[in-house]
């Protein structure tokens, strides 16, 4: 990701050559008696159709959520300081003033880290801020949100925001997000990658988009080097004579700008879910390798599947633990003496149970992985918990009253305020939100 400082005039240039319609969620203050709403945060979108999107409206006293496409030449005739503007979404129209003066934009490439609309194209995000707000924007922030009509009601404003833009509608540790300012979020459609697949001999790259004429597909590691011009929408592959580089990149570039990029190890070492590496490790032998390492930071045993309260709270609070930091394995059917003692049961019921449990006593659901394997006639299933991205989670044996955790130093703690601080904050600071307000993945 790249940032930097735009200007109202350079925003108004950018959105000014596309042709296609801006999709717009917006959130609404009910402003003074014979007086239009007011805009107070936008997310807009500016590119193709988003699969699924609809237009709609959500009302409460206190304002309302408006989704709505306009003309893009609509949005670019609002974006004049000084004054209020009226901007027409759907049956709505609405105030909205924007702030003159500098404010932040961001490069982001296809699928990024963190983001919650995980878009398939490269895109360009400006924030501009606005003006002319009154005691009614913070009347949304204070207290319930009741829907009028078939509007969903949420005890935080928080989570009927995450709802309508992104469709989350967890509510439990929500924070209030950013207002103030529009989100607007212009897709490069000229090129993006549409798969990797990493083998050891090669890369196979497939680049996807309408205009990838011309562009540069780049590998840059430590110890290899090599490009390639594209043609066309296709599948390249590029050689690894010694395996795959450290700190290895893939760049689709132009004229000395970047289009799209993948980091596939070292700095950064995130890898979307596009990327594939192709593995040739045998099941059996790394669950034996797990078995035989002994209880860490991210590896925890269990003999079996909790049955009792107290079982459950000590086995899913360090599901808890891994979900809400770096990630983790659990092993079931394994002693941290006796290695590989195998679950007594049929495999795929137990595989069924853990499933259950899971699903009952962790909110929200974490992503996670489970295998079932079967090791010298001894069954084993294998939790694999993904690190957190910036979500908070929570065990529920009691609805009323969730219990989150932390891993510190190999064993599990409830956390600490200031632990759950900093998960919210990097909740915010990624993504604004979760969930695909458009759809799009």
């Amino acid at each position: 990701m790249e940032v930097g400082n735009a200007s109202l005039d350079t925003l108004r240039h950018s959105l000014g050559r596309s042709s296609r319609p801006a999709w717009v969620r917006a959130l609404l203050a009910t402003g003074p008696e014979g007086d239009p709403p007011l805009l107070v945060y936008a997310l807009v979108l500016v590119g193709p159709r988003p699969a699924g999107w609809q237009e709609r409206i959500w009302r409460y006293r206190q304002g309302c959520f408006v989704a709505a496409a306009i003309p893009v030449r609509q949005l670019v005739a609002s974006l004049t300081p000084g004054t209020a503007k009226l901007l027409e979404l759907g049956t709505t129209v609405a105030s909205m003033q924007v702030r003159d003066g500098q404010f932040s934009w961001q490069r982001h490439p296809s699928r990024a880290q963190h983001d919650p609309l995980q878009l398939p194209w490269p895109w360009m995000e400006f924030q501009p801020g606005i003006d002319g707000f009154n005691d009614r924007v913070y009347e949304l922030q204070a207290g319930f949100l009741v829907g009028i009509g078939d509007a969903p009601s949420f005890p935080a404003f928080g989570g009927a925001f995450n709802a309508f833009f992104y469709d989350n509608y967890t509510v439990t540790g929500v924070s209030n997000p950013p207002l103030q300012r529009l989100d607007i979020r212009v897709l490069d459609q000229r090129a993006h990658f549409h798969k990797v697949l990493v083998r050891a001999t090669a890369i196979d790259v497939w680049i996807g988009g309408r205009r990838p004429a011309g562009l540069t597909l780049e590998l840059n590691g430590v110890s290899t080097r090599s490009a390639i011009e594209i043609k066309k929408p296709e599948k390249v592959t590029l050689p690894l004579p010694s395996g795959l580089p450290a700190d290895a990149w893939l760049w689709l570039k132009q004229d000395g700008e970047w289009v799209d990029y993948r980091s596939l190890g070292g700095w950064s070492a995130y890898q979307s879910d596009d990327v594939r590496f192709e593995t040739t490790v045998d099941p059996g032998s790394e669950l034996s390798a797990l078995a035989a390492r002994g209880e860490g930071e991210q590896l925890e045993y269990k003999v079996k599947l909790p049955d009792t309260r107290e079982e459950k709270r000590t086995t899913f609070k360090t599901v808890v633990a891994f979900a809400n930091g770096s990630g983790g394995t659990v092993l079931f059917g394994v002693s941290d003496g006796d290695g590989i003692t195998g679950l007594i049961g049929k495999l795929p019921e137990q595989r069924r149970r853990l499933t259950d449990m899971l699903r009952a006593l962790m909110r929200p659901q974490p992503p996670l992985h489970i295998d079932a394997n079967a090791i010298e006639g001894r069954n084993v299933l294998v939790l694999r918990v993904d690190p957190n991205r910036g979500q908070l989670y929570a065990l529920v044996l009691d609805t009323e009253r969730p219990e989150y955790y932390v891993r510190r130093d190999g064993t599990t703690f409830p956390a600490q305020p200031e632990e759950l601080t900093q998960i919210v904050a990097a909740q915010a600071a990624a993504a604004h939100a979760f969930g695909n307000p458009f759809g799009l993945g």
